[in-house]
């Protein structure tokens, strides 16, 4: 499988698939059991920094990741855990579904989780320097994305990410460290 996934015979008929099904739990915004068919294959190394956790959320809010901004230096650990809704962390690679660009650092490598359901988990190790862009899967329409710079911001993504959804900028993620969902869409 590795980086190319999606790039099967049957690629059509997945998309297809993923489409429709992304549409319907777009209907319902994201209450329903939504499941994708496909992962992205995925290695994680162990950290050599530091580790840090973005749940994922859907509530009175909308469906969102917190902190939806994050700094890192390289070998840092990130766990992105379900905490409520079903949901995905899949990086902005041209590579993965949905991702019409490439939004992180030349040197780094398609990443990403199946559709995860309430209190499951994925962990990625980051280590190419830059800005990492991330959407959730079933919540891409709806805004769900989140901005990751690991030790300095650059790269594809450090431009806008959609012109219809803001995130945090590249200087103010090294600042804070971590912008969290409450105090970014204040």
């Amino acid at each position: 499988m590795g980086n190319n996934l999606f790039r099967s015979s049957n690629e059509r008929n997945t998309k297809r698939r993923q489409f429709v099904a992304t549409v319907g739990a777009t209907g319902v915004a994201g209450c329903s059991a939504f499941s994708v068919d496909d992962e992205v294959e995925t290695l994680t190394s162990s950290p050599k920094g530091g580790n840090a956790t973005v749940e994922m959320k859907t509530d009175g809010e909308g469906n969102y990741f917190d902190p939806v901004g994050l700094y890192l230096i390289p070998g840092d650990s990130v766990t992105f855990i379900t905490k409520s809704g079903n949901h995905s962390a899949m990086a902005y690679h041209k590579g993965n579904i949905y991702a019409e660009a490439n939004r992180i650092p030349k040197d780094a490598a398609a990443w990403g989780s199946k559709v995860l359901q309430k209190g499951k988990s994925y962990e990625h190790t980051f280590e190419a320097v830059g800005t990492h862009g991330y959407y959730c899967i079933p919540h891409k329409t709806l805004g769900m994305l989140g901005r990751i710079i690991v030790e300095k911001p650059g790269g594809p993504a450090e431009g806008g990410m959609s012109p219809d959804v803001k995130v945090p900028t590249g200087d103010m993620i090294p600042r804070k460290g971590s912008v969290s969902h409450s105090d970014f869409t204040k």
